[in-house]
């Protein structure tokens, strides 16, 4: 495990990393990364599944960043669900700040909100020789968390974006379901 992953990754133990397997071949496919700050954990998202980039303030009139009572965000003329991070992945809820930004994730055909504290870097990913320079180990013990990507001398945590999307889907659907039901009666 490279020096980078024990300081992004405090309440992790190399004990919970897996060995590497050939399960994680979406590696390869990586176009670029997003590198975000929750709660000081450096963590990413695939470039091509982020499809905007939202400063908060750009929304005040539609949208209190920090209020818990927000479940969906308007934008671009449609509502996306926000995911609460904090709870998600157990992090502290820093204040706004003007770095602090709104990803839009698009995974499993559901595009969600997710809030940062603010966005570091994006990468593009050179392949040489179509080899990908990105390496993938994943871990255990915790659910939201699918492992540590590393880049050159850098690693970052990378979301369970498949599972979160699953779990709100489902969420969605058995309050929309619910909802139905209320209008029948």
């Amino acid at each position: 495990m490279k020096t980078q992953s024990a300081r992004i990754l405090p309440h992790y133990s190399i004990s919970k990393v897996k060995n590497m397997n050939n399960d994680f071949a979406f590696i390869n496919t990586l176009k670029g990364l997003v590198i975000f700050m929750m709660d000081n954990h450096e963590l990413c998202a695939n470039i091509a599944e982020v499809p905007a980039i939202i400063k908060p303030e750009e929304l005040k009139k539609y949208f209190n960043l920090y209020n818990k009572g927000n479940k969906n965000l308007k934008q671009y003329g449609s509502s996306f669900p926000v995911i609460d991070s904090t709870t998600l992945f157990r992090y502290a809820a820093g204040r706004p700040t003007p770095d602090s930004r709104i990803l839009l994730i698009n995974c499993d055909n559901l595009i969600f909100a997710l809030c940062a504290e603010k966005v570091i870097e994006i990468i593009t990913v050179n392949r040489k020789n179509g080899e990908s320079c990105l390496e993938f180990t994943p871990l255990e013990g915790d659910s939201y968390i699918k492992g540590i990507i590393h880049y050159e001398d850098k690693a970052w945590l990378f979301p369970d974006y498949i599972k979160i999307s699953s779990e709100l889907q489902a969420k969605l659907s058995t309050c929309f379901a619910d909802h139905s039901r209320k209008d029948v009666v």
